[in-house]
């Protein structure tokens, strides 16, 4: 039996009551767990606006080409610099791919840069799963004693 504020309190009880404790502590760490990673996400998707509105923008413009426009330029240039159809055409093709490479290339980075809010929900999350795995090898060490 352990003395403990004048009560006698069985081995039993005291494990019943750190278990009690410990589990509180756990939910307290979850909840608050749960709220930052909400936070995170919040913060993430205010940031995605611009990135995400870059990859679709470049996508849009990497698969449709916008083709009446890119004709019309084909034709201009086959037109004014006497290049033949297959030339003029596949010019107009390289720039708008490469126009749309770059766009996806610059929305893709903004977006990946935006991803790393959601590292201070993980890095969280990692320390409280390591304090929890501390008690709980420090509660089975001192019950073996």
């Amino acid at each position: 039996m352990n003395e403990q504020d004048g009560s006698t309190e069985t081995a039993y009880e005291a494990v019943v009551r750190h278990a009690g404790d410990f589990a509180e502590n756990v939910i307290s760490l979850s909840e608050l767990q749960v709220q930052l990673l909400a936070a995170d996400l919040e913060e993430f998707h205010r940031g995605l606006r611009i990135p995400g509105f870059l990859l679709l923008l470049g996508a849009g413009l990497g698969s449709a080409c916008f083709p009446i426009g890119l004709v019309g330029v084909a034709l201009l240039l086959i037109q004014n610099f006497k290049l033949s159809y297959a030339e003029g055409f596949l010019m107009v093709v390289g720039a708008a791919a490469v126009l749309s490479g770059l766009l996806c290339f610059i929305g893709g980075r903004q977006l990946r840069k935006r991803m790393t809010v959601l590292r201070r929900s993980r890095e969280e999350f990692v320390r409280n799963v390591r304090w929890i795995q501390t008690v709980l090898r420090r509660k089975r060490t001192t019950v073996k004693k």
